[in-house]
């Protein structure tokens, strides 16, 4: 940070001394070694200059606990910026070693500190846990933490493996969060939450083209939240009772649309098949929206989607290989 102070921007500062010493200023930024080359007199001169520069200039570093980092940055960076510019400091986060280091002149840096001292002290102030089971625990969103910290000024932590959520922060924002998280735990308090297993093969008739499936299945059944797993094979449902099992009634339904056939056929169609870069499988999987594999060695060719748009994949492939 010192070398980035000393240099300026553009290495104006450097530019200065030079200009007013009438030395050639240099600097090693590895070990940090300022070299002064000139008349007795101009070196002299630098070095004075160099020194007076150096002694105005300081860095402090503070730490800070990694749940506070939201805090400590702000929305977008938005406190770093605004104690930057106040004190006319340079400020770096470290978010791997929890450190807040701030470079200056001494005077701006006591200024910055101090800012920030009094942003930890009260994110120190008061301390909450609030114990709930992982069902509602996955009711916190990201953005919904992230907006009940930017209307508390409180840190809050969701723990979903011990079932806590922690929430530091001052008095009066501690207080605040703790309300928003009670109205979102009271508001889901009766929420059921339960899991339907699918095929690999299904997974893309599951979602539908950019999320179309998905999205209707949601809307019809007005759950909460349908989430698909494609890690697990798994869609997590979260809503009222009768909706989630209305839910469940649904996508088996729908997933029992979704089947996978295999055909076979002989050796020398699997280039006419698959076209120039597979540009004619890809014609193929595009008008009639099935998913198509072609295993080259046993000249299998496996089919999945609805059944109908299998059917019209099929009526393709024959008309190419009859």
């Amino acid at each position: 940070e010192l070398i980035g102070n000393f240099l300026g921007k553009s290495g104006e500062n450097i530019f200065k001394m030079e200009k007013k010493s009438g030395a050639k200023i240099s600097i090693d930024r590895k070990i940090g070694d300022i070299e002064v080359v000139g008349t007795a007199q101009s070196t002299k001169v630098a070095s004075e200059l160099i020194e007076t520069f150096l002694k105005s200039k300081k860095i402090a570093i503070l730490q800070f606990k990694p749940h506070m980092i939201r805090q400590i940055v702000g929305q977008k960076g938005e406190t770093v910026r605004t104690i930057e510019k106040t004190t006319h400091t340079k400020i770096k986060i470290g978010k791997n070693t929890n450190e807040i280091k701030i470079s200056g002149k001494e005077e701006n840096v006591l200024e910055a500190t101090k800012q920030y001292e009094a942003i930890i002290a009260k994110l120190q102030e008061s301390e909450l846990e609030l114990k709930c089971g992982s069902s509602i625990l996955r009711m916190f969103t990201p953005q919904s933490i992230i907006a009940i910290e930017r209307d508390s000024k409180a840190s809050v932590t969701v723990d979903i493996d011990e079932g806590v959520v922690t929430v530091l922060g001052s008095i009066e924002g501690v207080e605040s969060a703790k309300d928003q998280l009670e109205a979102i735990m009271a508001a889901n308090k009766n929420k059921l939450e339960k899991y339907v297993s699918f095929k690999e093969f299904q997974l893309g008739g599951l979602i539908g083209k950019r999320g179309i499936n998905i999205k209707r299945l949601k809307k019809q059944s007005n759950v909460d939240a349908l989430i698909v797993d494609d890690s697990t094979l798994r869609v997590k449902i979260v809503g009222d009772a009768p909706n989630v099992m209305k839910a469940i009634k649904l996508i088996r339904e729908h997933l029992a649309t979704i089947v996978m056939e295999v055909m076979t056929i002989k050796k020398w169609y699997i280039g006419a098949l698959f076209g120039e870069s597979g540009s004619t499988v890809s014609k193929i999987q595009k008008t009639s929206q099935a998913g198509i594999s072609i295993n080259k060695n046993t000249c299998e060719i496996t089919l999945t989607g609805l059944q109908e748009n299998i059917q019209k994949a099929i009526g393709q492939i024959e008309a190419i290989i009859a």
